[in-house]
């Protein structure tokens, strides 16, 4: 394992402390200054920091264990201060939808023929990956991610789903996008997922399912040679996997993907408008995206 310079901007760190630094919970108050700190081994390589010569490590982690709490890879620790900061998050994003509902705003685009839509990302946003995470030393693994996500390990994100249902409830599609690869074992991992304990999307989320393999009219270059794609109604990233910090960004493939749906509109709905965007990364919200809506993450940051 090893430091960068800047991890949060260094093309070539995979994986960055999150929200450290910025976090809200009381227990990191302790935590001073803005210390990027590379939490990805380089490739090929798997050593784990030796935590004694590392004394700030060591306590880093500490404090992001105190974080989650007891949350497991079949629940979020409702007693954490990461689920309260959650819960915090989630009421006033619907707080805010209902006030899109009551100021007449939804009914006026509906009246001029627009739809209003809620992008969300998927990983540490409605479900959460923290189990993981800790088993691999905040290495990224993706051998053993891939593993969890077929077994169902991770836990479901309660206040951030109460907003789909929410917004659903209220007209609001939810449509999602993802800076998972599009390739057909990401997205059977997806839909597992997706179609697992305490989702129920399909029946209590009917989130937009457009045909498989649209890319809006002629598709869109995100200037690496691919396109934007949705398969069975989520939106994966056909460049190189965000992860890797190389090729197009998250929030440059996030902000095309939701232009492009804005531009010409969804098949099945017609035209189309983001009131908001919901994700554990800024880079999940931003051109296109309507209101911010940003949860905690204390693992790892994504440009």
């Amino acid at each position: 394992m090893w430091n960068c310079n800047n991890s949060f901007s260094n093309p070539e760190c995979k994986y960055a402390l999150g929200d450290i630094s910025r976090l809200y919970s009381p227990s990191f108050n302790d935590v001073t200054g803005h210390v990027p700190v590379c939490v990805t081994c380089p490739v090929g390589q798997y050593e784990p920091r030796n935590l004694q010569a590392d004394p700030n490590w060591c306590k880093m982690v500490t404090n992001i264990k105190s974080y989650y709490g007891n949350t497991t890879g079949t629940q979020v620790d409702p007693s954490s201060a990461y689920y309260k900061d959650l819960v915090s998050v989630s009421t006033s994003a619907k707080s805010y939808i209902q006030t899109l509902a009551s100021n007449g705003t939804l009914n006026h685009l509906r009246s001029q023929g627009v739809t209003p839509l809620i992008s969300s990302d998927m990983d540490d946003t409605i479900w959460n990956t923290f189990a993981e995470s800790l088993s691999e030393g905040f290495c990224f693994n993706s051998e053993s991610f891939d593993e969890y996500s077929f077994d169902r390990k991770f836990a479901p994100v309660t206040p951030a789903l109460d907003v789909l249902h929410f917004a659903r409830n209220l007209g609001v599609v939810p449509v999602f996008i993802t800076g998972r690869a599009a390739i057909q074992e990401q997205n059977f991992l997806t839909q597992r997922q997706l179609t697992g304990p305490g989702f129920n999307l399909r029946g209590g989320v009917d989130y937009w399912g457009g045909p498989a393999g649209w890319a809006g009219k002629k598709g869109h270059d995100l200037g690496n040679g691919k396109i934007v794609q949705s398969i069975n109604g989520v939106f994966f990233h056909l460049g190189k996997n965000t992860r890797t910090g190389k090729g197009t960004t998250a929030s440059e493939y996030k902000n095309v993907t939701r232009k492009l749906i804005e531009d010409h509109g969804l098949p099945g709905i017609g035209k189309v408008k983001f009131i908001c965007s919901q994700g554990d990364q800024w880079s999940d919200s931003g051109v296109a995206g309507g209101k911010r809506i940003k949860y905690p993450n204390a693992t790892y940051f994504l440009p």
